[in-house]
């Protein structure tokens, strides 16, 4: 049974993650729409928190989707990339605190974005590290294919 949960698991990941970065995507879209423009001040803040969003996001994802291939021959990876997708999506409500007007919002925001930041940096390097450090075996038509994709 639980050999046949991680086979669907595997074959499913690259969607569950697909999905959790539309929906980190799609949020940080909510958010910036949901943000009142008062003057030219108003629209740079939300430039800016976009950008740092969809950077931050990006970086990540380029992270995630790279050691995805591996990640398919082991569980420890793919549990860790799955984590990672998820802070993703927690990362927009950690920016639109920092660009509510209250004071006391904006200091958690402040607090909780450096913190969201550290420990989605700390599992992408984990990620890294057990991708180069471990000697994964891929069966050789996988191997051609990804040959062939680059």
């Amino acid at each position: 049974m639980r050999q046949q949960w991680e086979e669907i698991f595997k074959e499913r990941l690259s969607t569950i993650l697909d999905g959790l970065l539309g929906m980190s995507l799609g949020l940080s879209a909510y958010s910036l729409t949901s943000f009142g423009i008062k003057d030219t001040q108003d629209i740079v803040k939300s430039l800016i928190y976009f950008t740092i969003l969809f950077l931050l996001t990006i970086i990540f994802w380029q992270g995630i989707s790279r050691s995805l291939a591996l990640a398919r021959y082991d569980m420890r990876i793919s549990f860790i990339n799955l984590i990672l997708a998820a802070l993703l999506v927690i990362m927009p409500f950690c920016l639109r605190l920092i660009l509510l007007p209250q004071p006391e919002t904006k200091k958690i925001g402040y607090y909780l974005f450096p913190i969201v930041i550290s420990i989605l940096s700390f599992f992408g390097t984990l990620v890294n590290i057990l991708v180069l450090r471990q000697n994964i075996i891929i069966p050789k038509d996988e191997l051609i294919r990804m040959r062939a994709m680059v």
